[in-house]
């Protein structure tokens, strides 16, 4: 999936053209990102593997990212997503998850018409992550940190002159390590232990995007 986001991406800087994404174009999208993940989480005390476990889960969204264009066919800018992280019911009682991502990216324009934009993009940034559980009624909360990257192939419509539609299809992975766990309310010790969890996600988004200034 990276690498046909990258070729993709790579073809589109070739064969952009200009006309509705202008130099010093602002543009930004607001929406709802669904995304469907596996998951691999692996616990190591003093280096050494002790426990490995597969899964998926679910994310439910709000997305916001704002661009600037370098150039007619370029643009740089961020992306922010926060919402909900849905977990397998199978591994326990869930009792609220949080999600939020922020990174820098950047398009190419592959299309560029007067009221059609299609674009190919790439983000890398970081991601904060919080798990609440119950466990026999009992609370017991994860707090994670870690990295991004993401990759989407998407459409800005304008059926006004600065108010459009946005759609794009994506890709991301996260890997984050345990920063915080604790029991009841109680912090529990975590030397000796690393804790991963890592996950790749394929998404969709829809919503609204709007453009000003430029050329």
């Amino acid at each position: 999936m990276k690498i046909l986001f990258a070729t993709l991406f790579l073809l589109f800087m070739i064969n952009a053209n200009t006309q509705s994404h202008n130099k010093n174009t602002v543009s930004v999208n607001l929406g709802f990102d669904g995304a469907a993940h596996g998951t691999v989480a692996e616990v190591y005390y003093n280096g050494t593997l002790v426990d490995q476990d597969t899964s998926a889960a679910a994310t439910t969204l709000f997305r916001f990212d704002a661009h600037y264009n370098i150039l007619p066919w370029l643009s740089a800018g961020i992306l922010y997503r926060k919402g909900k992280y849905i977990e397998d019911p199978d591994n326990a009682e869930e009792n609220g998850n949080k999600v939020s991502d922020f990174s820098f990216g950047i398009r190419a324009y592959g299309v560029n018409k007067d009221k059609f934009a299609l674009y190919a993009g790439l983000y890398y940034g970081f991601s904060n992550l919080e798990i609440n559980r119950l466990y026999s009624g009992i609370p017991a909360q994860y707090k994670w940190k870690g990295n991004n990257f993401s990759a989407d192939l998407g459409f800005n419509w304008y059926f006004a002159k600065m108010v459009g539609m946005n759609f794009s299809l994506g890709y991301s992975g996260h890997n984050f390590d345990l920063q915080e766990y604790s029991i009841n309310n109680t912090p529990q010790n975590l030397t000796g232990w690393t804790h991963t969890f890592d996950t790749k996600g394929a998404h969709v988004v829809l919503g609204v995007c709007f453009k000003f200034l430029g050329e």
